[in-house]
């Protein structure tokens, strides 16, 4: 510019520039360049927080398996116990009647007459039962009949050991 305006006399030394704009397509450029940065910084920062989101859901999604596997793990060492429980339970109440069996053998073989006596007894009870209910059907078979015929007859001897017994008078002795 100086050179231009010297043969005129006019030296510039300082150009000071109030309002200068840029052609329009250059500002529209400008403005889509940055819009695009913009844009592609967003884009990426949304594929990033999808990403962390998807993690996230994944290892939560881990956690939920591990924690329903945990339980179910649980729930079958519960049920183990139970069963080793109830196992444990059968085999005392096994021993407990083996014992108890073992010891009804044992009274059995000791007092055969009292054994005899308790059997005859029970026939007896069932033989009144029968008895009394007038609706009851009774079905002897061949040996049927001599049981009731002996319960009958125990009976009879029992009475009179108790009659004899009541009317038992102690005689002094000189």
């Amino acid at each position: 510019m100086s050179t231009a305006s010297e043969p005129y006399g006019v030296k510039i030394v300082k150009v000071n520039i109030v309002y200068a704009r840029p052609p329009e397509d250059f500002v529209r450029s400008q403005e889509a360049r940055q819009l695009a940065m913009l844009q592609q910084v967003e884009q990426m920062e949304q594929q990033a927080l999808t990403q962390r989101k998807q993690t996230d859901a994944e290892t939560l999604g881990r956690q939920a398996v591990i924690a329903r596997v945990d339980r179910e793990h649980e729930e079958l060492q519960l049920q183990i116990q139970q069963v080793e429980a109830r196992r444990r339970v059968v085999e005392l109440e096994a021993e407990v009647e083996e014992l108890r069996l073992a010891k009804l053998q044992d009274r059995l073989r000791m007092y055969p007459q009292a054994a005899e006596w308790e059997w005859q007894g029970e026939q007896l009870e069932v033989a009144r039962g029968l008895a009394s209910n007038t609706h009851a059907v009774v079905q002897l078979g061949s040996s049927g009949a001599n049981d009731i015929a002996r319960a009958f007859l125990l009976r009879d001897v029992m009475q009179g050991k108790d009659a004899q017994a009541n009317t038992y008078t102690p005689t002094p002795t000189p």
